[in-house]
């Protein structure tokens, strides 16, 4: 066996630092010429599609194509294209979410809503790149035009507008009613169609925006801390992992309208007044602090550990709430934002180089440690819960009424013209949001 020399080690360590620096360095040369402006031209009623890579494989669509005349049916005219006239109360074309969310629901039984605003969530982010499960899994929301059997592209998972058409055997809303709802992706749109069991009132009190950045990180939040953290005597210490992000700002609020004492974590020092605003009884700054010193002052918050940590870092902080556990605490995981980037729009060879170095970090728990440590990793993925109407049921109720009781509100909201959808994509890429965006349609 041939002896491996300090030297040749030394050596090799050195190539690859070097090839990695250069692998780097192209990388963002490429970006570089990559990503293009921002902003997408909007007229008229339209749908956002999203194709795989950088801020330009987001489209836009018009959902209203002129239909064929006699001139272009071969009649008399010369083949002049005119468009249809729309008669009073028609509506023409309109996203809906992807087949999954239809299961089970007659024509008769599906809502067409005129977006007025529709929320964007860093799952969104994961789409473009091609890293959302059940997006892969199902297809995204499917716009008119699309030739039969293609998957749809339109992303989206939540919506407030106003009722446009009903089936005949809808009975939970009318025509002219103000409503918010969640969808199996679609929602990029100035129209959807919705199954009726999707959509609720709009509470007088929030506007368009924040009704549409309520449904997916409220029920989020409500997921976590009702059907998993709980129960917890009042009192009870928690940690929230991105207390001021859309899903954080919920789960802060949730969490002191069940009576626990919250710990929020933020990655900037600007987002220490908003969460404290929210509620947090202490803030745990990481801007210009190593990880040590963060778990420092996080541990002298709550000496004993904690009933439940709520993460969706992945790799850079799991081993390290669940070790800030106390005996019989749960570990809440429900995404992996660490492992992603933060700029740049598309992932190059160095970003997919990463994002498999952080999965090889992601720690593996094992039963047989967890048994006598008397701890928990509790998971889960809404997106394909679609199919469990009670849990929809449940969670808006529980949330209406945190709302109409002043307990919760909307989290602080960001609105984007739809024609700067790419725009915002940078923007919750980069960690440096609070609360949630939206985009207004045209």
């Amino acid at each position: 066996i041939m002896e491996v020399k300090p030297v040749a080690v030394a050596a090799g360590v050195a190539a690859g630092a070097a090839g990695l620096a250069a692998l780097a360095y192209l990388t963002q040369r490429d970006l570089s010429t990559q990503i293009e402006p921002p902003s997408i031209a909007c007229s008229g009623p339209t749908a956002i599609a999203c194709g795989k890579g950088g801020y330009s494989a987001l489209r836009a669509y018009p959902l209203d194509t002129p239909a064929p005349t006699a001139d272009q049916s071969g009649g008399s005219g010369g083949g002049r294209r005119q468009a249809r006239r729309v008669d009073a109360g028609e509506v023409e074309g309109a996203t809906r979410g992807a087949a999954a969310c239809f299961e089970g629901v007659g024509e008769d039984q599906v809502v067409t809503v005129r977006v007025m605003a529709a929320g964007i969530n860093y799952a969104d982010v994961c789409i473009r790149w091609g890293l959302y499960t059940s997006w892969n899994t199902f297809g995204g929301g499917i716009r008119p035009g699309l030739r039969a059997g293609a998957k749809g592209d339109v992303p989206g998972f939540e919506f407030a507008g106003v009722v446009q058409k009903v089936g005949s055997a809808v009975t939970r809303v009318k025509v002219g009613d103000q409503v918010f709802g969640a969808t199996l992706f679609g929602a990029y749109s100035s129209r959807i169609d919705v199954p009726e069991h999707l959509l609720f009132q709009k509470p007088p009190t929030l506007s368009f925006s924040e009704a549409a950045a309520l449904p997916a990180v409220a029920m989020t939040a409500w997921f976590a801390v009702t059907q998993q953290a709980s129960p917890i005597p009042a009192g009870g210490r928690v940690l929230v992992h991105s207390a001021a992000g859309g899903v954080g700002s919920m789960l802060v609020q949730m969490c002191k309208a069940k009576g626990w004492r919250v710990v929020g974590v933020v990655g900037q020092q600007h987002k220490e007044e908003y969460c404290r605003g929210l509620g947090s009884d202490a803030v745990v700054v990481k801007e210009g602090k190593t990880p040590r010193e963060v778990w420092a002052e996080i541990e002298h918050a709550a000496p004993g550990g904690f009933a439940a940590v709520f993460d969706a870092n992945g790799a850079a902080t799991l081993m390290d709430s669940y070790n800030h556990l106390a005996p019989c605490g749960k570990l809440i995981c429900y995404g992996f934002h660490s492992m992603l980037p933060r700029a740049g729009g598309v992932l190059g060879l160095f970003e997919w180089a990463r994002i498999v170095w952080q999965f090889l970090l992601t720690p593996r728990f094992n039963p047989l440690t967890m048994v006598p440590a008397n701890k928990s990793l509790l998971t889960f993925n809404l997106s394909f819960l679609f199919a469990r109407r009670d849990l929809l049921d449940e969670a808006m109720a529980d949330i209406l009424q945190w709302i109409e009781a002043g307990a919760v509100r909307p989290p602080h909201v960001t609105a984007y013209p739809m024609a700067q959808v790419r725009t915002a994509h940078a923007a919750i890429e980069s960690g440096s949001t609070i609360g949630k965006l939206v985009i207004i349609p045209p």
